[in-house]
C-alpha cells in the first residue's frame, strides 16, 4: 500500500529534508526498480518525467532492459541533493555503474527526483 511505502522519503512542506530523508528517497526509489515502474514513475517531477526520461514509454523500455539495480554509499547533502553509486544489471550482460548525483524536491510531502547528473560511469 501507498502509506506504509512513506516513512522514510516523506517530511512536512515547511522543513528541509534531512540527509537520512534524502539518501532514503534515492533508495527507497530503487528499491521498486525495475519491477515497479508505474511508482517509480510517481517519485518523478513531471518536469523530470519529461525532460530526462523522455516519457513514460522511453522510461519502461529503459527498465524493461534491467534485470537488476541495486544503490549503495548514498549520501545526502545540503541543498537537497544525494550523491549514491548506482549498478544497473542490464539484461545483455553489461553491467553499468554510475555515481550520481540527484536533486529531490518536496511535492506535498514526498521527495521527488527532480535532477540527476551522473559524475562518473563505467561498464564492464
Amino acid at each position: 500500500s501507498a502509506t506504509a511505502k512513506t516513512s522514510a522519503s516523506t517530511t512536512s512542506s515547511s522543513e528541509s529534508p534531512t540527509a537520512g530523508q534524502l539518501e532514503a528517497a534515492i533508495t527507497d526509489y530503487y528499491a521498486l526498480m525495475p519491477g515497479d515502474v508505474n511508482d517509480g514513475w510517481d517519485r518523478l517531477t513531471r518536469s523530470y518525467q519529461r525532460g530526462t526520461t523522455g516519457g513514460r514509454n522511453s522510461y519502461k523500455r529503459f527498465w524493461g532492459h534491467v534485470d537488476r539495480v541495486s544503490v549503495s554509499r548514498a549520501k545526502g547533502q545540503s541543498r537537497n541533493r544525494v550523491e549514491a553509486t548506482v549498478v544497473y544489471d542490464f539484461d545483455d550482460g553489461r553491467v553499468v555503474t554510475e555515481r550520481t548525483r540527484y536533486g529531490l524536491v518536496n511535492d506535498n510531502g514526498t521527495l521527488k527526483i527532480d535532477s540527476s547528473d551522473v559524475l562518473s560511469s563505467s561498464t564492464s
